[in-house]
């Protein structure tokens, strides 16, 4: 596990920049892993909303019920997940964030929440 996570820890240093947070895939985590995740000075992020894009990727409204599934759900402090691998979620993004700002909420970063500093990029 140690080798695994030191690779993907430089592979997003190489992509990304810096970043300490760290989604468990599926949202599971046991404590061992936590301990281990946080020994590395990463910060466990998990999500309150999950927008279920991954359960109507296959239906032809999918844009209506994945903004059904967030209507009456998204709060100040909503974490919404969506799968990063699935186009259809890249092109609903811009209705997704339309519905944020028509619930009277904005945008921003998890880094930010936390009271972090920006994450530090690589200079391309």
């Amino acid at each position: 596990m140690k080798e695994d996570f030191k690779k993907m820890d430089a592979m997003l240093k190489k992509i990304n920049g810096t970043s300490r947070l760290f989604r468990p895939p599926y949202g599971e985590i046991n404590q061992p892993v936590f301990n281990f995740v946080r020994s590395q000075n990463y910060h466990v992020i998990g999500w309150s909303q999950d927008a279920k894009d991954w359960k109507y990727y296959s239906q032809t409204n999918y844009t209506e019920k994945v903004l059904k599934e967030l209507k009456n759900r998204i709060t100040e402090k909503s974490i919404v997940l969506m799968l990063e691998d699935n186009s259809k979620s890249i092109e609903i993004l811009d209705e997704v964030m339309k519905l944020v700002v028509k619930s009277g909420y904005q945008s921003t970063t998890v880094s930010s929440c936390l009271g972090f500093n920006k994450i530090k990029r690589n200079k391309k």
